[in-house]
């Protein structure tokens, strides 16, 4: 039993003998909460002694300081894990930005790194259909295992392709570039990956 818990307890005998009640040891946490909840809340029978030695109004500031303590330890992990998550976002769009391939053009490397730092969604956020990311995840791996794809309307039995090839085959296609639509498949829960015991060894 944790020193807390004692505590706890100690306010629910507290409270058992207030009220003139044979004593439970089965009820003392439960009540103990209940009374220390009450003073918290609206200072009720704050100067009544436990048999810890303390007042039911300083158990109460040291459970509640306790659990204070406890959320503000939580909530400084969140922003730490908030503010890595940012700063990777932050260092992707710049590698994007860097990026040296005179065949993008400068418009589309910008809203390529607005969509990596999440301020744009799919297609742009233009009115009309999302992109069908799935759709491009399964184009890959049929470039890469060589599976039969429908183009045009015609069903083609296609070669096996290494993974720059697909990528590039996807990029000319779609307009999408491997590190956005990796993300968006992520994001998304779609399986995609360069690496398939399907594809052919390079």
């Amino acid at each position: 039993m944790s020193g807390v818990e004692k505590l706890i307890r100690s306010a629910g005998r507290a409270y058992r003998t207030f009220l003139k009640l044979d004593q439970d040891p089965a009820r003392e946490l439960e009540e103990g909460k209940f009374w220390l909840n009450l003073q918290q809340q609206q200072g009720f029978y704050a100067d009544i002694e436990t048999d810890s030695g303390l007042t039911v109004s300083e158990i109460a500031e040291i459970v509640f300081g306790l659990e204070q303590a406890a959320y503000d330890h939580d909530a400084l992990k969140r922003s730490e894990t908030e503010a890595d998550t940012c700063w990777e976002r932050i260092r992707g769009a710049r590698e994007i930005m860097r990026m040296s391939d005179p065949s993008i053009r400068h418009d589309i490397r910008m809203r390529r790194a607005l969509f990596h730092l999440g301020l744009i969604g799919d297609d742009n956020n233009k009115g009309g259909s999302m992109k069908n990311h799935r759709l491009m995840a399964s184009h890959y791996f049929a470039l890469r295992a060589g599976d039969n794809w429908l183009e045009n309307g015609e069903l083609k039995q296609l070669k096996p392709h290494s993974h720059a090839e697909a990528e590039q085959i996807i990029f000319n296609t779609y307009e999408i570039d491997w590190r956005t639509l990796k993300q968006a498949c992520k994001r998304k829960g779609i399986p995609l990956s360069k690496d398939s015991e399907n594809f052919p060894k390079a």
